[in-house]
């Protein structure tokens, strides 16, 4: 690849309402421009391998694969989709499923207090902010929600404006 702006590449990160909905998508976008090359970074390995096959013989991979299982690679990919997207409550709840240093999950761990959460009307910034200040958490995994809330909301302040100096910052192996 070779960037014409001077800068590495361009970064967009994009949803899709399913994994096959963003595979198939993807795909056609990339086949759509032959003449371009493209980096796709994927949580999983499965996507990653799915994607070569439907785009082709001129998709090649280049990643070390188990770096993937590692799950600090994992909370931070979490990391990028809610600061791509606040109000994408699902990349709200990986993020707060994480726990603290050792970036472990917990089974169940943290559902009670999630679901304590759950019902309420604010969404993105707005219930991070609430959650590491004034909305009620109850039962068991509370302390950890209200932490990870209020990591985020200081990963977020922290945040660079550009995204591809977002990538930069979320993914600096110092932070691992």
């Amino acid at each position: 690849m070779d960037p014409c702006s001077g800068r590495p590449g361009e970064t967009n990160f994009v949803q899709w309402p399913s994994i096959d909905a963003e595979i198939d998508g993807l795909a056609a976008y990339i086949r759509s421009q032959p003449d371009r090359g493209f980096l796709v970074m994927v949580p999983r390995r499965f996507i990653g391998y799915r994607l070569k096959d439907r785009i082709g013989d001129d998709a090649r991979t280049s990643f070390h694969q188990e770096v993937l299982d590692h799950k600090a690679v994992q909370e931070r990919f979490a990391a990028a989709s809610v600061l791509a997207d606040p109000g994408d409550r699902i990349s709200v709840r990986a993020w707060l499923g994480f726990h603290g240093i050792n970036h472990d999950y917990g089974t169940d761990r943290n559902a009670t207090a999630y679901r304590s959460i759950r019902e309420r009307h604010e969404t993105g910034r707005a219930l991070l902010e609430g959650i590491a200040d004034v909305i009620p958490v109850t039962g068991a995994g509370q302390q950890n929600i209200r932490r990870r809330a209020q990591q985020m909301v200081e990963l977020m302040a922290a945040a660079p404006a550009d995204v591809i100096d977002q990538v930069e910052y979320l993914f600096d192996p110092d932070l691992a």
